[in-house]
């Protein structure tokens, strides 16, 4: 919790004083939304969720930039288990994460981006995890909606592109899969795949 502290405070620093002193042209920061898919590794479709957060951006070069992100994560999905009577049954895992994404950008263009392809690599903070199934089935999964744990480190790649509609929306897909076991007795990964829109109020 500290290094996500940290890390708001950071972020809201550099978005102060560059809009202070005026370096928007070495600074770009906006906000965020995702439409995602939800899966956990391994078992069945997880449905929809969302990600809404913020981002600062600094140019490294003409060609490379770094941003770092703090966003608001749903992730999930289905867990398949025996039931008493050996039936094959589903319930939902439901995941909410604080997470601090740090990312690098491969850009095309010059001063206005065509697009852009980012990697990198996420923290997230566990804040809730909710597990709803039957009644029947309460108590022999509890163990497992009690186990998960508090934090996700993922890895990230995004592309991004300008529509040549508006010069402060930019959009893009964005895939994302754990790379440690979310889980402290089971081997489950999140995956998230979606579609992104970044707002972007002083380009």
């Amino acid at each position: 919790m500290k290094t996500i502290k940290l890390s708001i405070i950071i972020i809201l620093s550099i978005i102060f004083f560059a809009d202070l002193y005026g370096q928007r042209n070495a600074f770009e920061y906006g906000l965020l939304f995702n439409v995602n898919g939800i899966h956990l590794e391994g078992e069945e479709w997880g449905g929809g969720a969302i990600s809404i957060g913020s981002f600062v951006t600094r140019d490294l070069s003409k060609k490379v930039s770094g941003t770092v992100e703090i966003r608001y994560t749903q992730k999930g999905g289905n867990f398949e288990y025996s039931n008493a009577i050996g039936v094959q049954e589903y319930e939902i895992i439901k995941l909410r994460y604080l997470e601090i994404p740090v990312l690098i950008g491969f850009n095309s263009g010059s001063n206005i981006r065509k697009f852009s392809i980012e990697t990198g690599f996420s923290y997230g903070k566990l804040i809730n995890a909710n597990m709803i199934f039957k009644d029947f089935t309460e108590r022999p999964l509890k163990p497992i909606a009690e186990n998960f744990r508090n934090m996700d480190l993922s890895w990230i790649a995004s592309l991004k592109f300008h529509t040549g509609l508006n010069r402060k929306i930019v959009c893009g897909f964005r895939f994302s899969h754990s790379i440690l076991s979310i889980h402290d007795y089971l081997k489950l990964y999140n995956m998230t795949f979606g579609f992104e829109i970044n707002y972007l109020p002083f380009k």
